[in-house]
């Protein structure tokens, strides 16, 4: 097939016409592979005109045509997480939150665009809507702390929009809603503030018994007692690379299939109180 034809396909029929192309294919281990890469870029190129990206495309890909990868273990018990800090983050990530103890933030490491550090990922009527907060030199080698929210765009305003769109008739939207608003409704000049009142207002809605702490520089190497999660929780790949979390069904507002790994607004409107059990119980440790 002409790879223009195979780059239509992919980004007209999301779902079904990638399967069709991946599982019907002639190519070979190796081509698979470079077949894979290719794939993965032209769905970054697309990602606007592919709403559920990473939901759909990403997945199938990643099952079939990457080289095999070293599968990221359990969190073990005694050992200390070692996360960046993410824009309103996913369950996955919350589940490093579910024991006590200290996490520890890389507030020390350079920005790294196309990452939940400014993103995140909440189920709308018709496809996954992905926010983004915009960033001031997102593409420059820049420290996260120094990383400065782009105010010149109305991010907020159609960050709170979306919630009530998408979550304006869930069963704790009006109950969560006065303690979230603020968050929208205050002008940031950094996206580490930003993110840190969003952990912390988050943490103290779930009751989680983790307390966050900041790195005072940084870790160059984790060794003992250090799990190192920086770079682990990313987009572009499924939780299922990776052994942290495993998926805990719960009534969503749309849809006939579960849409796992959202961020944690999600399961917040949705359930409620009930939140921090979901989370708990999606939590892998040793």
């Amino acid at each position: 097939m002409p790879i223009h034809q195979i780059e239509s396909r992919l980004c007209v029929g999301v779902g079904h016409q990638v399967y069709s192309i991946l599982y019907k294919d002639k190519y070979g281990g190796l081509a698979n592979y470079l077949l894979f890469h290719f794939f993965y870029n032209v769905a970054s190129e697309y990602h606007g005109s592919c709403p559920y990206y990473p939901y759909t495309i990403y997945p199938i890909l990643y099952t079939k045509y990457s080289l095999p990868a070293t599968r990221t273990p359990m969190l073990p018990e005694t050992t200390t997480p070692l996360l960046a800090l993410h824009y309103f983050p996913c369950l996955e990530y919350f589940s490093c939150f579910t024991r006590p103890g200290e996490v520890l933030l890389e507030a020390h490491e350079h920005f790294i665009k196309q990452s939940y550090r400014n993103r995140c990922y909440i189920l709308g009527p018709h496809q996954v809507e992905k926010l983004t907060v915009p960033v001031v030199g997102g593409t420059k080698k820049i420290l996260v702390r120094d990383l400065k929210v782009d105010s010149s765009q109305p991010w907020q305003r159609q960050h709170w929009r979306s919630l009530q769109s998408c979550y304006g008739k869930s069963p704790f939207f009006e109950h969560y809603a006065p303690r979230l608003a603020p968050v929208f409704q205050e002008e940031w000049k950094y996206l580490w503030d930003l993110n840190e009142k969003v952990l912390t207002l988050c943490l103290d809605l779930l009751q989680l018994p983790a307390t966050p702490a900041a790195t005072h520089a940084y870790i160059q190497q984790t060794g003992t007692g250090l799990y190192d999660l920086r770079q682990a929780i990313r987009p572009n790949l499924p939780f299922t690379a990776r052994d942290l979390y495993c998926s805990v069904p719960y009534t969503q507002l749309f849809g006939a299939k579960f849409v796992a790994n959202l961020s944690v607004l999600d399961v917040l409107f949705c359930e409620g109180p009930a939140a921090a059990s979901v989370i708990r119980q999606s939590a892998k440790q040793k």
